[in-house]
């Protein structure tokens, strides 16, 4: 009897040896899937921010020209309104010297 127990408890210390093997083998896996995975998402939200900022550093220079633009035309209608009022006011002198004579 005695054989036979110690024969049980070496199979069930066998057995606790594999099965303990067999877990830490599964969790390095499982660990190794998790850290491949966090990467990737790491990568991916890494691109994905830095499709960001480059869009958004587009659309800057985009307006900063528009607004460049914006501020060449307006400074433009303003030089010709300024032209536009003299003319205008040259034109009222000289249709009043007219009337005046």
């Amino acid at each position: 009897m005695i054989s036979e127990a110690d024969q049980i408890s070496r199979e069930a210390h066998s057995n606790a040896s594999q099965q303990l093997e067999e877990a830490n083998r599964t969790a390095t896996n499982l660990i190794n899937q998790s850290r491949r995975r966090a990467e990737m998402l790491t990568r991916r939200a890494e691109a994905f921010a830095n499709n960001a900022i480059k869009d958004s550093e587009e659309r800057l220079n985009r307006m900063n020209t528009e607004r460049t633009e914006i501020e060449d035309f307006l400074g433009t209608l303003r030089n010709l309104m300024t032209t536009e009022s003299m003319v205008a006011a040259d034109e009222n002198s000289a249709v009043e010297q007219l009337d005046q004579e």
